[in-house]
């Protein structure tokens, strides 16, 4: 099943996407929420590599900084 790449960040929709496995070929996956301007969630490969980035321009390069790791939280 293939899943959306811009979609509303929402625990449940975070949680159903699949996992890199480790033996992948591509090395990440970037998905954009729709409502957070520039707000992105960066998936290496495993589980462990997870993070959401804030993506800006700098003297006209595009920068990206990490603003927190996924954890999957069971409330």
């Amino acid at each position: 099943m293939t899943h959306p790449t811009h979609f509303k960040f929402t625990n449940a929709l975070i949680k159903a996407l699949p996992i890199q496995p480790t033996e992948a070929k591509n090395t990440a996956s970037e998905y954009s929420d729709i409502e957070v301007s520039r707000s992105k969630r960066l998936e290496g490969r495993g589980a462990s590599s997870q993070c959401f980035l804030y993506c800006y321009l700098y003297h006209g390069h595009q920068r990206a900084i990490e603003i927190g790791h996924w954890l999957a939280c069971k409330f």
